[in-house]
């Protein structure tokens, strides 16, 4: 990677939904060898986005389903929005 090039991250969270999982089943999968490598910014925790898309491809794989769309697709967050507001979220 060029010096002037920066990476792309993404919180525990965004990766945590992508693949689908439990905060408690994340926590589990961190502690496995092939895990990304956490990246910490000030106390919050990212990831490499490459990585974690490269990780997230050969869960999907092994379990023979589809892999779920890109991270720099937009998500709908009305509903999470809404939630928030709500004071359910």
């Amino acid at each position: 990677m060029a010096a002037n090039q920066k990476k792309r991250l993404i919180t525990r969270r965004e990766f945590r939904l992508r693949l689908g999982i439990s905060t408690m089943t994340m926590w589990r999968r961190e502690q496995e060898e092939d895990f990304p490598n956490k990246i910490y910014i000030n106390k919050s925790v990212f990831f490499d986005a490459d990585e974690a898309e490269v990780y997230i491809e050969k869960v999907f794989e092994t379990k023979g389903r589809a892999t779920p769309p890109l991270f720099n697709k937009p998500q709908n967050t009305s509903a999470l929005s809404q939630e928030t507001a709500d004071g359910n979220g």
